[in-house]
């Protein structure tokens, strides 16, 4: 009886052993696609299989395209596959037409719930075709496409006797207040089933302020996703965040300078909509509106607050 014991004790504990191992086993991406070397079309899927411990799920998916001339994308969220079995997460890319006989790199990067995370190597890939095409993401193909561009913003009518120092900073914060500070901040949005996303926006005049609605110029990709074809489900702007008594960037209203503002809806480029990265970089620009109406707006710490952006 007591040998039976042992070997039972034995057992659990290899078990147990083995369910922690799992545990501990760090999150992996497996089955990258396309393969290292790999000759694509005008359209191409990548794809990985996200493997994380038995205790954890997958928190976030990204991926990054670098140009021929050595120019990185921004990371791109990716999501689940439909139709796989779960573990596996997709991407669609076209407009790579304009970039024939060139040759590019990607990689991705998985985080899980446990805090693990995992970036693979630079995977290498070629368009089919011949060309010369090697401008990068901005440039939209040759000087001889139409590109529309966005409206320029209004000048300032602010005006300050005081000069303005002339240096170069970085990761700063805007020092010398007044419409600048004010006018630009942070917007927080949300699509389906996302973690909360953070751009800049900056409050432009739209030549009127009785029309009912002030209007914040942003990013596209700040508003809707290319990739699930969507707008933000959530979106709300906190300007002059700089100023703000809490510790990062949150929906507590109350703990910045002019409150914050939920948005009303957005307006993007069509090029934007029917096109995927890095076709549509040229369109990647949009404006939130957001109703002067008390229901939109949720006042800060400041006195005096109005629910009329362009006044505040």
């Amino acid at each position: 009886k007591d040998k039976n014991k042992d070997k039972n004790k034995d057992k659990n504990k290899d078990k147990t052993d083995k369910s922690n191992n799992n545990n501990k086993r760090p999150v992996r991406i497996k089955s990258l696609t396309p393969d290292k070397g790999s000759t694509i079309q005008s359209q191409q899927t990548f794809s990985a299989k996200i493997k994380t411990p038995s205790n954890s799920q997958v928190r976030t998916v990204q991926f990054q395209l670098t140009d021929p001339s050595g120019d990185e994308s921004n990371w791109l969220n990716v999501p689940r596959a439909k139709g796989g079995n779960g573990d596996t997460f997709s991407i669609t890319v076209d407009g790579f037409q304009k970039y024939r006989g060139t040759r590019w790199t990607y990689r991705m990067k998985a985080a899980d719930t446990n805090g693990n995370s995992v970036e693979s190597n630079s995977i290498s890939f070629q368009v089919d075709g011949v060309g010369d095409s090697a401008s990068d993401f901005g440039g939209g193909g040759t000087d001889n496409d139409a590109v529309d561009k966005a409206p320029p913003a209004p000048s300032s009518s602010y005006s300050d006797s005081r000069p303005i120092p002339q240096s170069t900073v970085q990761d700063s914060d805007w020092p010398y207040d007044g419409p600048i500070q004010s006018a630009t901040g942070r917007i927080l949005f949300e699509f389906t089933g996302t973690s909360t996303f953070v751009c800049t926006g900056t409050v432009v005049d739209d030549g009127s302020r009785t029309n009912g609605r002030s209007v914040i110029v942003t990013a596209a990709h700040c508003a809707y996703s290319d990739v699930m074809k969507e707008f933000a489900k959530l979106a709300v702007f906190i300007p002059d965040q700089v100023s703000t008594r809490g510790e990062k960037s949150d929906f507590d209203c109350g703990n910045d300078r002019y409150g914050c503002w939920y948005l009303s809806f957005a307006v993007v480029e069509r090029g934007w909509v029917e096109n995927s990265f890095p076709a549509n970089v040229q369109y990647d620009y949009a404006y939130y509106v957001v109703t002067d109406s008390p229901s939109t707006h949720s006042k800060g710490y400041s006195s005096g607050l109005t629910s009329t952006l362009d006044k505040d």
